[in-house]
């Protein structure tokens, strides 16, 4: 079932009070998705609401995909577009800015905020004092592929988990960095409007392919990118090919020698190379003094840090799931 005229209708003044709300931004990370494409473009047919100025893309590889859609909508919405071409080993030089930042080696969490990182610093490099981002989309309405395999009422209790527990990269980074950070989507109408809304409304299919984030594309149905599919950063920028580049570069046997002396030592689970790799920037930048409590009352199964919260079985420090046993939950 579709959104109602109604529903779209509300949909675009929610947004259009949550724009005006915002305040200004020079400039966009503009990853070419759909969440920042709708701010970028209705920012724009609202007069300029945003007072964007550029957007900036991260390119990492050939593989990369953000930037073909992030072009079209910097061109659209005419802002200046800033491409920073990137090398996956320019990328590990500044993971210890993200290490230092999150207090983290989880493999998944660092590969995808490195890109924010290096979009953030371009843009102050540029002399950009402030910048925008789509944070919220996914988690609000229904963006994820997982979220889109529920149904309900499974979809709705867990969009309202979402809404409850989400946080984003983009703040700590903008804080280090001496950025001012704009979150549209993150805006309480936003998210109270998202609460009302049912699995029928936030997912349906277009073209035999079933989308995510429905009500949004059928209220902004000119935007550049209101079809594309859903792809993590990691995947846009082209950072997912930093697990393979980091195990091409190890012997398979000093890996595994790597691996047991750290679990000796320092009793944490080295899973592969890239593990590998970011935990030697941790422990080159906290040694044995990182901020997070480890061996407590409810430390992670194979790191020993301690887990965020109670309501959380994830593990932030080493990125473990599930991080508590089976019989400690």
């Amino acid at each position: 079932m579709a959104a109602t005229q109604e529903q779209i209708q509300q949909c675009r003044q929610v947004f259009a009070r949550a724009l005006k709300r915002a305040g200004q931004s020079d400039c966009m990370l503009l990853s070419g998705g759909l969440d920042t494409c709708l701010l970028a473009e209705y920012s724009q047919e609202l007069g300029d609401m945003l007072g964007l100025k550029a957007g900036v893309t991260v390119k990492a590889c050939d593989e990369a995909t953000d930037y073909a859609y992030a072009e079209k909508i910097a061109k659209k919405c005419n802002l200046k577009y800033h491409l920073v071409e990137t090398t996956l080993e320019q990328l590990l030089e500044e993971m210890e800015f993200c290490v230092k930042v999150f207090k983290s080696f989880d493999p998944m969490q660092l590969r995808n905020n490195v890109v924010i990182a290096r979009a953030m610093m371009e843009a102050k490099r540029l002399g950009y004092e402030s910048v925008c981002t789509g944070d919220g989309a996914d988690e609000l309405f229904g963006g994820y592929s997982f979220m889109i395999k529920m149904e309900s009422p499974d979809f709705e209790k867990y969009s309202d988990h979402m809404a409850n527990v989400m946080s984003f990269s983009a703040g700590p980074l903008a804080k280090e960095l001496g950025l001012k950070l704009s979150q549209p989507f993150l805006d309480p109408e936003v998210i109270e409007f998202s609460r009302t809304l049912n699995r029928a409304v936030k997912v349906g299919i277009h073209d035999d392919f079933q989308h995510g984030k429905f009500i949004l594309r059928q209220a902004f149905p000119d935007m550049v990118s209101v079809w594309r599919v859903k792809e993590p950063i990691e995947v846009g920028s082209g950072s997912t090919t930093l697990p393979q580049y980091l195990q091409e570069r190890i012997d398979p046997e000093d890996l595994a020698r790597q691996q047991k002396e750290i679990l000796e030592q320092d009793r944490i689970n080295i899973r592969d190379a890239e593990h590998l790799a970011y935990y030697r920037i941790f422990k080159r930048v906290f040694g044995d003094q990182c901020p997070t409590p480890r061996f407590q009352d409810d430390p992670c199964i194979q790191c020993g840090y301690q887990i965020a919260s109670k309501d959380k079985n994830f593990c932030y420090t080493c990125g473990q799931w599930p991080a508590r046993s089976s019989t400690s939950q």
